[in-house]
């Protein structure tokens, strides 16, 4: 699960041009096509040190219900600055500590300085932690794509399979976590960005530091299980499709190890308001090189191109923005699995396809190979908006579609054996900058409930 849980809880939306008294000195040069804050957002702008914070509340079929807390430490400099108008903070930093009921922990601490000591460079600094205990593995490879299968038996319906494989089977034994692995990544991560023509366009260079491994669960291992009238009874585990897996040599890092990459990216933004656009596109690429050179244990290449577009078709009607995003990545050999599922855009990552950030109706991680290719599309209605508590609120329906795919390599990418999934969200716009999201998808094969922050894209 992408935990790009909550956007910057203070960014102001534009609205064209500077204040009516003409207060505002424009902005630099190089940053010259960003309009300042309306009167309203400038006059509420805090200036100084001052500190915000929001619990965390999360439910994803695979993690479990999740709870944790992130406090932010903000400081926006003095309102007679050059890009006090411009820059929604000068400084920010964040701490967060999450746990799931189902064995997933993600803390972080995380720094962001978007135009540092007053230049067109933007630093971007994160330590942080994961740990998934039950990480959905459905193995590594175009035979993903295959129906789920056990026992020489064909599931339609991830139910069914499920309950299959976490009977008590007849030897005593169950294969109730045959599919899942308990997953660790410690990283730090540090990139710069710089803005050209005029801002529209950065160019960003980091490097990333972590040790990922992927455990599977020890055969043997006492699990919960059913017995034959439905009972929830204890048996030992039978066996793990990671440890078969790994028992052919096939896969590459089964022993986890260091995966430090450099990465060197490109976007193009012309959104008019980063977390909930009405208007504009973003679109990135990079590449990711892992290297003995800066101590990684692999050596590969990794590709991600993604096009966003935002359109609101009848502004004059209705609140309506019409959203797509087109992703592709693409991976050299030598990917460890551990990383195989990665999918790193520049502004946050996300994990293989199914799950809340790309095929929703689908299982975390269902489909993962060394390329993915995939699309989503959503049609964001604000269809109320109110006042209370001093808050300003709106509510959002969003029917959406989503496909994609995976292949082994890039000469098998084509348009034959897609997945598709489809549902609607509601969504609750706090404040313009944080969305509360809550959607349902529909699969062939599964459905979820995903209760997260922020649109997927």
């Amino acid at each position: 699960m992408t935990l790009a849980l909550l956007t910057a809880l203070v960014v102001a939306q534009a609205d064209g041009g500077l204040l009516a008294d003409g207060g505002v000195p424009p902005p630099p040069g190089w940053l010259a096509w960003k309009p300042a804050l309306s009167a309203d957002d400038y006059a509420r702008k805090k200036e100084g040190w001052y500190v915000t914070g929001l619990p965390i509340f999360n439910y994803d079929p695979n993690t479990g219900v999740g709870l944790g807390a992130r406090g932010y430490l903000f400081f926006d400099g003095k309102r007679s600055d050059e890009l006090f108008a411009y820059e929604p903070y000068r400084h920010r930093m964040f701490v967060q500590a999450f746990f799931s009921t189902k064995g997933l922990q993600y803390h972080v601490l995380d720094y962001d300085a978007p135009f540092f000591l007053g230049t067109p460079f933007r630093l971007r600094a994160e330590a942080g932690y994961i740990r998934a205990q039950t990480t959905p593995y459905f193995g590594r490879g175009e035979a993903t794509l295959q129906p789920l299968t056990f026992k020489g038996r064909t599931y339609a319906w991830f139910n069914d399979y499920e309950r299959a494989v976490s009977a008590v089977q007849p030897d005593g034994t169950t294969y109730g976590l045959y599919d899942f692995v308990d997953a660790e990544k410690p990283y730090l991560d540090v990139r710069l960005e710089r803005q050209f023509f005029e801002g529209r366009v950065r160019l960003l260079g980091g490097l990333t530091f972590s040790r990922g491994a992927m455990r599977f669960i020890q055969p043997g291992t006492i699990i919960n299980a059913y017995d034959d009238d439905g009972r929830k009874v204890e048996a030992p585990l039978g066996a793990s499709r990671l440890a078969d897996d790994c028992a052919t040599g096939r896969l590459v890092g089964c022993g986890g190890g260091w995966d430090n990459q450099l990465t060197l990216g490109v976007s193009y933004d012309t959104r008019d308001f980063e977390p909930d656009p009405n208007s504009g596109v973003f679109h990135e690429a990079s590449i990711q090189v892992a290297t003995k050179a800066i101590g990684s244990e692999y050596d590969y290449v990794r590709f991600t191109g993604a096009l966003r577009g935002y359109y609101s078709p009848f502004p004059e009607w209705a609140d309506l923005v019409l959203a797509g995003r087109f992703t592709m990545m693409l991976q050299t050999s030598g990917v460890p699995l551990f990383a195989m599922q990665q999918i790193p855009f520049l502004e946050t990552f996300t994990l293989g396809l199914g799950g809340n950030r790309t095929l929703r109706g689908y299982r975390s991680m269902r489909f993962v190979a060394a390329n993915m290719v995939f699309t989503n599309l959503e049609a964001r209605w604000t269809f109320v908006r109110f006042q209370a508590l001093s808050q300003q609120w709106g509510l959002i329906f969003a029917p959406f579609f989503d496909s994609g795919s995976v292949f082994d390599r890039v000469d098998r990418i084509r348009l034959g054996d897609w997945k598709y999934s489809a549902g609607a969200g509601l969504r609750i716009s706090w404040n313009q900058a944080t969305i509360l999201m809550c959607d349902v998808g529909l699969s062939r094969e599964d459905w979820g409930i995903y209760l997260n922050f922020g649109h997927i894209f």
